[in-house]
């Protein structure tokens, strides 16, 4: 009874059991002719009435990713594109590619995706304005983790966020706020009062963060899905997940992507932002993709060229011995296998053995590629850099005498050069 009932949820509405079965068997079968697929999701802003109550019609997108799925591989990765990146309509003029969704839907937003970035998407999900909180609520929440601590009110706007840095696990109403997140307010509610707000900064403000937020979200959703608590309601769970969206995959399709991916671990998929920097125009901030960085980064995530990730990835390599050319020679050997490698000097540190430390764990592969190259046994992230710096290397290595010394051929003393 139970496998007939999630087999009924899944098919849907003028759907075959045997089109479901076929997403469990044999899931290749229903994306014919292709290796891999491009999923853009949307998710909505809100709009308020005078008096506050929220309305969805006319609003901008608030969220914008996209999936890309390698179905040979069974790879995922999930690139976001900042809600005011800067684009140029028909027109010739400079717009916000979220309001590319205001104006002409997923048609106009998916047209000005593949003019500006060359990527036109296979599918598409609309994220209905309470699809966050209803689909939290029906897995019975999810863990994440805040580098920061998050308050700010907003009681006209109906938004109210108090999270504490750390490991916690989130509601649904807590989870929007969450993703929702911008800037540190100026108070909290207290019992119901305003009560001021110390801490004026956060290390979760900025739009680069929030898309990293929502990143985390997706991935403790399909962490949550999975729990075997969650398995005998899966009926439920699908119900009420495809009641918050819209979308042009059948239910099907979804259940064959959820049988590909579901060996997949949170940290073995690649999530990246669209690289680029702050900007106004005529007194209006865009997000101005980076011309270099920005075309590699799609190539990298959404067609899956690690070529083209490791130009992308900085490498910053740091000598921390008295062996001279250390630096030199593996800067080099990476320049040779690809990546952006460039000489850092000497650090503040002087470790026993070299440390491979990349910055987020988008890059922790090729951390450990690098770390097989040289030699090194320690890999390890930064838990201490801003994660609002995106102007760090996204790996440095700090090189000891155990791989200095096999880099350098003929190691020589070390003489520190005059000020």
């Amino acid at each position: 009874v139970w496998a007939y009932r999630v087999a009924r949820s899944f098919a849907g509405k003028g759907g075959s059991i045997s089109e479901v079965w076929k997403g469990m068997t044999d899931p290749r079968a229903l994306f014919l002719g292709t290796d891999r697929i491009t999923v853009l999701i949307v998710g909505k802003d809100y709009n308020h009435t005078k008096k506050g109550i929220r309305y969805s019609t006319g609003a901008r997108s608030d969220t914008i990713m996209l999936v890309s799925a390698d179905l040979a591989n069974k790879r995922l990765a999930t690139l976001s594109i900042p809600r005011d990146t800067r684009v140029v309509d028909e027109t010739g003029h400079p717009k916000k590619i979220n309001s590319m969704y205001e104006i002409g839907g997923i048609p106009k937003l998916e047209k000005s995706i593949e003019s500006q970035f060359g990527i036109k998407p296979d599918y598409h999900v609309e994220l209905k304005d309470d699809a966050v909180k209803n689909i939290v609520d029906a897995v019975g929440g999810v863990d994440v983790e805040a580098v920061d601590d998050m308050v700010y009110d907003d009681s006209w706007g109906g938004l109210h966020i108090d999270l504490k840095k750390g490991k916690q696990r989130l509601n649904g109403e807590q989870a929007i706020g969450f993703v929702r997140f911008r800037k540190m307010g100026t108070h909290r509610i207290v019992n119901g009062r305003k009560v001021p707000i110390e801490r004026r900064t956060s290390l979760e403000e900025g739009d680069l963060r929030r898309t990293e937020r929502q990143q985390q979200l997706i991935r403790a959703l399909l962490a949550e899905a999975f729990r075997p608590g969650n398995v005998f309601k899966a009926a439920e769970i699908v119900d009420a997940g495809f009641d918050q969206i819209t979308t042009d995959l059948s239910r099907p399709q979804v259940l064959a992507l959820a049988t590909l991916f579901r060996d997949r671990k949170s940290s073995q998929q690649v999530s990246a932002s669209i690289p680029g920097t702050d900007s106004y125009e005529d007194k209006i901030y865009y997000w101005r993709p980076d011309p270099v960085r920005a075309p590699l980064m799609v190539r990298w995530v959404v067609l899956g060229d690690d070529v083209a990730g490791k130009k992308l990835v900085r490498v910053a390599v740091y000598n921390a011995t008295s062996v001279a050319g250390a630096a030199r020679v593996a800067v080099g050997r990476l320049g040779a296998e690809g990546f952006s490698a460039f000489n850092a000097g000497s650090p503040d540190t002087r470790p026993v053995q070299t440390q491979v430390v990349f910055r987020k764990a988008s890059y922790e592969a090729f951390a450990h590629e690098i770390a097989g190259s040289l030699g090194a046994t320690i890999v390890m992230k930064d838990t201490k850099a801003d994660p609002r710096a995106d102007w760090l290397p996204e790996i440095k290595i700090i090189l000891a005498k155990d791989v200095a010394e096999k880099l350098a051929t003929k190691p020589v003393p070390f003489k520190r050069p005059k000020p």
